[in-house]
């Protein structure tokens, strides 16, 4: 298909919805669950993303992410650290997701830099974007459930720098709707509660920002594993890092950072934007 969207083994360059038809520029993403393609908007020439998802019979999965869509939506214009969302329609019974257009994601982002690494003066903004994404998200109710670098996307990497925006809620679900031992995240992001059967809770989330965060510092994998059984003992027997990961807390150690627990004692997303690290 290469940089076609195929319905029924044939070529579209053109979908509509009631209120546009979009012509197809090209795919710029794609996963288990759908494809993401560039698209212009006939209604008013404006370049969006549109996610459609591969399955046409999958209602729930459309359903389900349009609704979480939605609720970080409501009252508000969303948050500008989250991917605005354009609306949904359905065509040839393929659930289509609208959003903003936005430059390159972090992988691509790590993968133009030398050694795959930031700076720590790049480092800090980017996670303080993404506490906040995600204590917007606790507002909401929403645990993400996936968060990687190819989740986390630049606004325009050369007008506005280090701008960045949470993308691709798939598998997001509401506190409490997920049921106890669901596997969810990716394995290299996957907090330890997650593997052993425990709740989704924010987090999970949290983890996963933790391990980007090493990684962009690092050019590497915190807890490099293909499997759930080595990441567990990757976990159990941390890595010894150089003493240059001391960034993570400045002059101070993990256990001696003054971090508020909450009653389930989890780490907030309040912690991470109060930590040494970005403050």
């Amino acid at each position: 298909a290469g940089q076609h969207l195929c319905f029924y083994s044939r070529p579209l360059n053109c979908l509509t919805s009631p209120s546009s038809s979009y012509r197809v520029k090209k795919i710029i993403g794609s996963g288990a669950y759908g494809k993401v393609t560039l698209c212009q908007k006939a209604s008013n020439n404006q370049m969006v993303a549109l996610k459609v998802l591969t399955n046409p019979h999958d209602d729930y999965a459309g359903q389900k992410e349009a609704r979480i869509l939605q609720m970080l939506q409501e009252g508000d214009s969303g948050h500008d650290n989250i991917v605005r969302y354009m609306g949904s329609f359905q065509y040839e019974g393929h659930h289509c997701h609208e959003f903003e257009k936005l430059d390159i994601d972090m992988n691509d982002f790590l993968k133009s830099r030398p050694h795959m690494t930031l700076q720590l003066t790049e480092i800090r903004p980017i996670i303080a974007q993404m506490a906040r994404a995600l204590q917007y998200l606790k507002t909401k109710g929403i645990v993400h459930c996936d968060l990687k670098p190819v989740n986390i996307m630049m606004t325009d990497h050369i007008q506005q720098p280090l701008h960045v925006k949470l993308i691709d809620f798939g598998i997001a679900c509401p506190v409490g709707e997920a049921e106890h031992g669901t596997l969810v995240q990716t394995l290299n992001y996957r907090a330890p509660e997650v593997q052993v059967g425990g709740a989704i809770t924010e987090a999970i989330d949290i983890w996963s920002v933790g391990c980007i965060a090493a990684q962009m510092f690092l050019g590497t994998h915190l807890f490099a594993t293909t499997n759930q059984y080595d990441l567990m003992r990757h976990v159990c027997d941390p890595p010894t890092l150089c003493m240059s990961i001391t960034w993570l807390t400045g002059p101070c150690t993990f256990r001696s950072i003054n971090f508020q627990f909450e009653n389930n004692n989890e780490i907030t997303q309040k912690c991470v934007l109060s930590a040494f690290f970005i403050s």
